[in-house]
């Protein structure tokens, strides 16, 4: 017994590893309450993604725009 608890422990540790899992909500018929299906899939996996990052609020000049770029291809 104390050799497969060791061995299972053993195991455990060394198959550990980095878990880049999206958040995802699938709700049936039968769980909503006005009987509607939904699913959501947020992929908020920092490591994929990036950081959260908080800008405080600005006064901007009016008909001024701000150039949004992707954050992979920096386009």
């Amino acid at each position: 017994m104390l050799f497969q608890s060791l061995f299972s422990a053993i195991l455990l540790v060394l198959s550990y590893t980095t878990i880049n899992a999206c958040t995802n909500f699938l709700i049936t018929k039968g769980a909503s309450a006005d009987g509607s299906c939904m699913i959501t899939y947020a992929a908020d996996s920092h490591v994929l993604y990036g950081e959260l990052y908080f800008w405080p609020a600005a006064d901007y000049a009016e008909g001024s725009m701000l150039d949004v770029y992707e954050w992979d291809t920096g386009k």
